[in-house]
């Protein structure tokens, strides 16, 4: 927690809300998606509560292979986007409820899932209390991922970017750690993701990255602006419009921690 106080505050939901036009969920050709589908062992048929979806980078993909998808996540935005997906290709396993880490989930109507699933979303000040809430929701399995260095790409990007040093966190091995204090053996394994940040213009990329960063004083404010000059890459997006890419990308790792809960005896 400690850790956590001396990094920037998270982002809230507005920033999430600004940033989701910018997000197309659901490429299971990702090489992160494949991946943690791959680790995540779901069973035919069993329902998956997805905390954190975004977009539904997660939550399109399994509701394609059939199973039962609750999206929460506390970005109306994100939210909205994951639905008009997921009716444009005629999903209709696929719920959604805005509802943040801190939030009663069961007064908002969060049932308990086979699966939960927490893909790069466990940002928060309290690890413990995250991780007793993901397992007190779940059936039969529970999957996480969270920064296998202790660093979040923003973090990252403002040391690219600024030169600020990075404050590891040690999310990876608190997480296992505090598991192991709650009777829990997990699993660990690991993936990597690759930045993959796409504006609609210079100034939304400034503006954007201003808010991940927030510069301290002038000098961090002119060495963000020439980082932006420098780094970003003008190409034709999906729909034909120009749009601006931020090269070179970032690669960040993650550590995949998951845990089956015990079998009840009949």
């Amino acid at each position: 927690m400690r850790l956590s106080d001396r990094r920037e505050a998270p982002h809230d939901a507005a920033f999430w809300d600004r940033r989701a036009r910018h997000f197309r969920g659901g490429d299971a050709a990702s090489p992160y998606v494949a991946g943690f589908i791959g680790h995540l062992r779901a069973r035919h048929g069993e329902s998956v509560l997805d905390v954190g979806c975004g977009s539904g980078a997660l939550a399109l993909p399994l509701a394609r292979a059939g199973h039962d998808v609750v999206g929460l996540d506390f970005s109306a935005g994100m939210l909205d986007l994951l639905r008009r997906q997921a009716a444009g290709e005629g999903l209709r396993n696929v719920t959604t409820i805005q509802v943040a880490w801190d939030d009663d989930w069961r007064a908002a109507g969060v049932e308990v899932a086979d699966v939960v699933i927490a893909s790069r979303s466990l940002d928060v000040h309290d690890l413990r209390a995250a991780l007793q809430k993901l397992e007190a929701f779940a059936r039969r399995r529970v999957c996480i991922t969270l920064p296998a260095d202790g660093i979040l790409y923003p973090q990252l990007l403002a040391h690219e970017a600024v030169g600020r040093p990075c404050v590891r966190r040690g999310d990876q091995a608190t997480a296992v750690n505090v598991l192991r204090q709650m009777g829990i053996e997990p699993e660990v394994g690991s993936l990597e993701h690759v930045s993959a940040s796409r504006y609609e213009s210079p100034e939304a990329a400034l503006e954007s990255l201003h808010r991940m960063i927030a510069p301290a004083g002038e000098r961090e404010e002119r060495a963000l602006e020439r980082y932006v000059a420098a780094h970003l890459v003008e190409t034709t997006g999906a729909a034909g419009a120009p749009e601006w890419r931020q090269e070179p990308q970032i690669t960040v790792r993650w550590g995949f921690i998951a845990w089956d809960k015990p079998v009840e005896a009949p």
